[in-house]
């Protein structure tokens, strides 16, 4: 599954993943609008500024605009993303005055829910009633002060820094100084939040995005690996096969037999 990076501030956008995702992964981010993540199957860790979340199958996490936001599994999990503006139910964002939640985890049940908002997306009414749902089910379980993310404003600064610059041959130093901060102290907030080193987070974002290049255009190997910014073919490959645990190619040729 391609997890979409760059999301619209649009009034009345609507976004969801293309298929079910197995054994999901996504570093740090954050964008301007909510989004809900739906567990199929196994569990996942969901982790919201520097808490983190376990959710399990059956259940969903909310996560609300410009709040840090990863995405990791342990074992295996099935499951799927839906992203949204506040247009679509804005008595959400009047009703939960804060940046953050302590309880996003709600729990729905539904095997069909997927399929259910698949055949909604173009019908407003039945696409809103749904996720007045999931945020009716969700107030139920916020009923204290949600977390407050003032003091994680590097790590928002961060992860819009890559979300601008990952296919660039960015350092940590040359981030660091970009955003006006000592490199030992930008060093010891990348370990602490994503919990990678800062060339393995920008992998992250470089293999995602090839992900997507892979299924959706006909662009070859080589010219992929330069489009994401990786210094050679090599690098891509060895990247690549870390992150999603099989080869550009092998990855491009199962995703197209799946569709034949």
């Amino acid at each position: 599954m391609f997890y979409e990076q760059i999301h619209s501030s649009d009034n009345d956008y609507f976004w969801m993943t293309p298929d079910i995702s197995s054994d999901f992964v996504f570093p740090l981010h954050l964008h301007q609008n909510y989004e809900f993540i739906y567990v199929e199957e196994g569990e996942m860790t969901v982790r919201i500024c520097d808490q983190e979340f376990i959710v399990k199958k059956g259940e969903g996490a909310l996560i609300h605009p410009n709040q840090p936001h990863a995405f990791s599994t342990v074992l295996h999990s099935k499951s799927w993303v839906v992203v949204f503006s506040h247009d679509h139910i804005p008595e959400l964002r009047r009703a939960v005055h804060t940046d953050g939640a302590h309880h996003p985890v709600i729990t729905l049940n539904d095997g069909a829910l997927y399929q259910k908002i698949e055949n909604a997306k173009n019908d407003p009414f039945r696409r809103r009633s749904i996720l007045y749902l999931i945020a009716a089910l969700y107030l139920e379980n916020e009923k204290v002060e949600g977390l407050d993310i003032d003091s994680n404003s590097l790590v928002r600064k961060i992860a819009d820094y890559l979300d601008l610059h990952y296919t660039e041959p960015i350092t940590l130093e040359k981030m660091a100084n970009d955003l006006g901060y000592n490199y030992r102290y930008v060093s010891g907030v990348v370990n602490k939040f994503f919990r990678l080193s800062f060339l393995g987070v920008v992998n992250r974002y470089r293999v995602n995005y090839a992900c997507d290049l892979l299924v959706n255009s006909d662009k070859g190997i080589t010219e992929i690996s330069m489009i994401c910014g990786f210094e050679s073919t090599r690098s891509f490959n060895r990247n690549f096969r870390s992150v999603m645990g099989t080869s550009p190619r092998e990855y491009r040729n199962g995703k197209r037999d799946k569709t034949e």
